[in-house]
């Protein structure tokens, strides 16, 4: 029979070194790639709130310009109402136009 071979008590000082460099690698690239997930979303939300802004901008501006030129063909510049708006650019618009004492309607 063959003896069992006795393992040295004495470890290589190496040994186990690649495994702590991989899990600090996975480590930091986990990270990074968390931090660039969190930034493009954040990116993503500040970008559609900044659209949503610049829709309703155009919204309220062509809302403006149908009252401009209702006041110019002589109406009253009135566009819909709160109760009833318009629908608009997948909005909603209405314009409350009033005279006042300071600029009386030119004829």
């Amino acid at each position: 029979m063959k003896a069992l071979r006795r393992q040295s008590s004495h470890r290589n000082p190496r040994a186990g070194g690649a495994l702590i460099v991989a899990l600090i690698t996975m480590t930091v690239v986990a990270s990074l790639g968390a931090t660039y997930v969190q930034l493009v979303f954040s990116t993503t939300r500040r970008q559609s709130g900044d659209l949503a802004t610049l829709k309703a901008f155009y919204i309220a501006e062509a809302g403006l310009e149908e009252a401009f030129h209702g006041v110019q063909l002589g109406r009253s510049g009135q566009v819909a109402s709160i109760v009833s708006p318009a629908r608009f650019g997948g909005g909603l618009v209405w314009v409350n136009a009033s005279q006042t004492k300071d600029n009386p309607p030119s004829t």
